[in-house]
């Protein structure tokens, strides 16, 4: 058993490194690895075939558009049907479609395979995300989260250049085949986790049924017995919010239809940290689509010092944002992270060699690393438990939409402007994204 760490007071602090802690950061570690190895290899493998560089860009739209689309869903049946139904489902369908790649496909069947293993994606990492909530401490949420990140900041590294690696000495058949091993490896790591969340599952679904009792009652005072015995006969939630407003007359009951089907896409707590991450994404994707051509277009070799650093600083920002958030807040770990990233887009946009390019990664990768887990827990916190699937559903949503929208956007500007405008237009996102974060901060709607 993990030992527990003790707080600034001296007082006992619950562990993060628990046995469950463990094998979700193992099985995570698997799935990333298999799923930055396909992305590397099924765009490469469709131009090798003769499919075309259209083809190729589509398989990663159809993957990103799957994991975007099916986000919702899986946040509401992780909630609803539980964390274990959810992650295998995603899990074991990532599996079957990682295999199906060591087959010759043609392009429609590629794309549909593509969509499949999005779909997958979606549901294995919001339930996995959701998961991590559960197990983490919530006092130590960001720390947790950034441990928890470390995993996929080393695969992002090792994914891409081991793929290659393996296609170059053996061709495309070994490369997907070891990609879907380590697929299997993690379904194999998710099975250990039924105990652990099967319990989880079933105190979500009490404490499901005691927020939807107490909502009835509150609604029906004289009723409350039958009203509470009703609502457990129903999905808690939505039986709630049919019973209050069937009751309100038919205003209430239209304003009820017209928001359900928008908290049924977004949690209605989650979205206002969330909506940060739409913004704060534009760097990023300014980063991964652009900076490559950026710094052949200056003439400074490649962009491989910058993603060294960015990579180097995260590890090291994840590890200290816990820390941080506990003795400063988060108010303090959000605007540093953020005024660090806007500066790191300001330097590449001016770059005029390799070494302000290595600092500007290294400044980068410290601001992500401390944004990102700090709004996440902020994101899950604000929400109730037994809706913390909707929560992880609505910032990754955030996520994806952020990074598919902004890279087209971009792309427009860099037409337009030159690709180093793209860089200032990311820096300028960054300081909006600062400044509604302190609006926020400052009226009391993020805590």
């Amino acid at each position: 058993m993990a030992p527990a760490t003790t707080t600034a007071n001296g007082g006992p602090q619950e562990p993060i490194f628990t046995p469950a802690f463990w094998t979700l950061m193992a099985s995570n570690a698997f799935l990333r690895l298999s799923t930055f190895m396909l992305v590397t290899l099924v765009p490469v493998f469709a131009v090798a075939e003769g499919m075309g560089t259209t083809v190729a860009g589509l398989t990663t739209t159809a993957f990103m558009v799957a994991a975007l689309a099916f986000r919702p869903s899986a946040g509401r049946l992780t909630d609803q049907h539980g964390r274990y139904a959810v992650l295998m489902v995603g899990a074991v369908t990532m599996t079957l479609a990682s295999l199906t790649f060591v087959f010759a496909l043609p392009a429609w069947a590629l794309l549909a395979v593509r969509f499949v293993h999005g779909f997958g994606f979606s549901f294995s990492s919001t339930a996995a995300g959701t998961v991590a909530t559960d197990i983490i401490p919530e006092r130590r949420l960001s720390e947790g989260i950034g441990y928890l990140g470390l995993e996929q900041t080393l695969t992002m590294v090792v994914g891409p250049a081991a793929a290659l690696a393996i296609m170059d000495a053996a061709g495309f058949s070994w490369a997907f085949g070891v990609a879907s091993a380590f697929a299997l490896l993690h379904v194999l790591l998710r099975l250990p986790l039924r105990r652990r969340l099967k319990a989880t599952d079933a105190a979500a679904r009490r404490r499901r049924a005691d927020r939807a009792r107490a909502a009835v009652m509150a609604a029906h005072p004289a009723h409350g017995g039958e009203g509470a015995d009703a609502v457990e006969r129903t999905d808690a939630g939505h039986g709630a919010t049919r019973g209050a407003g069937s009751e309100a007359g038919p205003g209430a009951g239209a304003g009820t239809v017209e928001h359900r089907w928008w908290h049924r896409i977004v949690d209605r707590d989650a979205w206002k940290p969330s909506s940060l991450m739409l913004l704060l994404m534009v760097p990023g994707a300014a980063c991964s689509t652009f900076l490559a051509i950026h710094v052949l277009e200056k003439g400074l070799g490649n962009a491989g010092l910058f993603f060294a650093t960015s990579g180097v600083a995260v590890g090291a920002a994840r590890l200290v944002v816990g820390r941080l958030e506990r003795r400063f807040g988060n108010g303090w770990t959000i605007g540093v992270g953020t005024v660090l990233v806007i500066a790191a887009m300001l330097c590449v946009a001016w770059t005029p060699n390799v070494l302000v390019l290595g600092v500007a990664g290294a400044v980068y990768g410290a601001g992500w690393g401390t944004v990102q887990p700090s709004v996440n827990a902020m994101a899950v916190l604000s929400a109730p438990k037994e809706r913390r699937g909707a929560a992880n559903s609505t910032f990754f949503m955030a996520l994806d939409t952020a990074q598919a929208a902004s890279s087209a956007l971009l792309g427009l500007a860099a037409t337009a402007w030159g690709v180093g405008s793209v860089f200032g237009i990311a820096a300028g996102v960054g300081a909006a994204a600062l400044a509604l974060f302190l609006t926020m901060k400052a009226r009391g709607v993020l805590a």
